[in-house]
């Protein structure tokens, strides 16, 4: 096809589906296919032309946030589709305002604007003639019902919806409401796309046979809806009850609310990404994945100076994270510490406990909410050669090919056993890291008392023996000690000491025993290593254990250093107070 106007001349040959796209006059008409077919360029190439072909036409590009269309339609549009009219002054672009949506201004009187129903107000209060949505999986049914609402503006013939996707379940009420008749669905397949395939030769083009080698090295899911563009849910979703519509939140062009809780998440890698993921917990206890990095081929140092930079936007600053949570790469923990000045945790590292706790969160609770949600548009870069790949670029794309697989096994009696598959899961791990800090450290588990010097058993001897955990540690003796809250933070006292108590299922009360800050104490609750617990309630706990029980495997509660038999000589014993030794 060829649009001519006064001195400027465009020139676009639509192929296949996109062919069927412009004789299309449906009140609705979905481009569907994989990755590289040219859905989006055919749309933006309707709406220009409609816009030359008649003079005050309204037409407006969608998508579900206003800045994912600066990276992605509005690039097309300027570089391929109006480029020639854009040049020539044919057409002119207005930025907009806080109340008005950008625009595109035709010489005719034509107007294309541009906006995200994340702002919704900018755009819906104005009559179209043809709307384009990107990415329609993204909307809600009742953001498409919304704008088939606002096409009555009449200059043209026929009003229309056109949009375009990759296919996602088969469940989605994108695909059920073109199964119902009320959307016309038009398949696309990469040799409707001219640069990727040449009709004369009936082959594909040196660029074209690249792209289509890589797409064939996917796996699964991503297989299926890149390559072959079939709606399909992947066998062994993990995180099966992950809905964009309800788990995915809109995103915070600055912060979250600085009240609420700030963590990091980090899975550290070079060749395979690296994960940093920003979370804020509100007041009843939600946790949001507001932001994130995910990259390749960048070293660790680099990460940092960007870490910093994504807690500085437009003169606002993100309050410091209660914890950073880490994968257990000691080289890169160090570094991050070195660069960052602050302290890190080490992940807790079950794989299937963490999966639970994040299940446990996804769930919709009885507010009609889930405990998780992830931004729009978290991450602050898409790494493109992981675009160029056709892999993850972010924690939400890998959400729907994290699966479980089968182990073998050599022995048949033994049933295989389902892990999740390690492809493509940095940001999973980043999430569960996370998850398992907040909900799995923090649960007093008590299962053994690893020992402690005569020191550390003294200050837990006398903050078991407090009414008020507030209570000064010197009002008992221990002069220069800090004041421990009901959570182990430090609220007051002489010297910085900080003795915390983790209760961690697999790794005993103290897991690995009692950090002392010593004068790194004013990393306050950044340097602590978990959800903490008060030393007394943890301490009675483990005594009335003690009391409850008498012994344990027929032997008194000991300490370190007693021999079996023995009663408990060890430190902080004291009256008839059992030990909180190795058999609590």
């Amino acid at each position: 096809m060829s649009t001519t106007a006064e001195q400027v001349k465009h020139v676009y040959q639509p192929i296949g589906s996109a062919r069927k796209l412009f004789s299309a006059k449906d009140p609705e008409v979905l481009l569907s296919g994989p990755a590289g077919t040219g859905k989006s360029r055919a749309c933006l190439e309707k709406l220009h032309a409609m816009a030359l072909m008649n003079p005050g036409m309204r037409g407006v590009i969608l998508r579900k946030t206003a800045t994912s269309l600066t990276s992605t339609a509005l690039v097309t549009f300027r570089e391929h589709v109006a480029k020639e009219a854009i040049d020539s002054g044919e057409v002119r672009f207005f930025g907009g305002s806080s109340q008005e949506a950008s625009l595109f201004k035709y010489a005719n009187g034509s107007t294309i604007t541009v906006g995200g129903m994340d702002k919704a107000t900018r755009i819906m209060s104005s009559e179209y003639d043809i709307a384009y949505v990107q990415e329609a999986i993204e909307l809600t049914e009742n953001d498409w019902e919304a704008i088939t609402t606002r096409l009555r503006h009449g200059r043209v013939s026929f009003q229309q919806v056109i949009a375009d996707t990759n296919p996602d379940t088969p469940y989605h009420w994108l695909k059920q409401r073109c199964d119902n008749g009320k959307t016309r669905i038009i398949s696309c397949t990469h040799e409707d796309n001219p640069t990727l395939y040449d009709q004369e030769k009936q082959d594909w083009t040196p660029s074209g046979a690249s792209y289509i080698a890589k797409l064939d090295n996917l796996t699964g899911i991503r297989l299926d809806r890149l390559r072959y563009g079939r709606w399909s849910a992947a066998d062994g979703l993990i995180y099966d009850t992950f809905d964009g519509q309800v788990h995915l939140h809109a995103p915070y062009r600055i912060f979250p609310p600085k009240d609420w809780e700030r963590y990091w998440s980090i899975d550290f890698g070079y060749t395979n990404p690296f994960v940093c993921q920003f979370w804020a917990k509100d007041p009843d206890g939600r946790l949001y994945l507001y932001r994130e990095i995910y990259r390749t081929q960048t070293l660790v140092e680099d990460h940092a100076e960007m870490i910093r930079k994504l807690t500085r936007i437009e003169g606002h600053y993100d309050p410091p994270p209660v914890a950073v949570v880490c994968d257990h790469d000691a080289e890169g923990r160090a570094t991050l510490e070195e660069k960052l000045g602050i302290s890190t945790v080490a992940a807790h590292k079950s794989v299937l406990e963490g999966i639970e706790a994040v299940k446990a969160r996804l769930k919709v609770q009885d507010d009609g909410k889930p405990r998780l949600f992830i931004a729009r548009d978290a991450v602050a870069e898409r790494d493109p050669q992981l675009v160029e790949d056709k892999k993850p670029t972010c924690t939400q794309e890998e959400l729907l090919s994290y699966i479980w697989t089968k182990t073998v096994s050599h022995d048949a009696m033994k049933i295989p056993k389902e892990t999740p598959r390690k492809v493509d899961d940095h940001g999973m791990d980043a999430m569960r890291y996370l998850v398992a800090h907040v909900d799995l450290i923090g649960r007093a588990r008590i299962r053994t008392l690893t020992w402690l010097s005569q020191e550390h058993h003294e200050v837990m001897r006398v903050a078991s023996a407090c009414n008020n955990p507030q209570r000064p540690l010197a009002d008992h003796g221990l002069k220069g000690r800090c004041c421990l809250d009901p959570g182990g933070h430090q609220v007051g006292g002489g010297e910085r000491h900080h003795v915390h108590l983790l209760a961690v299922e697999h790794r005993g009360c103290l897991g690995g025993g009692v950090q002392r800050r010593g004068d790194r104490g004013d990393l306050g609750r950044s340097g602590c290593p978990g959800d903490l617990l008060s030393i007394g309630s943890c301490l009675r706990s483990c005594w009335r254990r003690c009391r409850r029980s008498g012994s344990s495997n027929g032997r008194s509660s000991r300490s370190r250093g007693s021999r079996d038999g023995e009663s408990c000589t060890g430190p902080g014993a004291e009256d008839d107070q059992s030990c909180p030794g190795d058999g609590c």
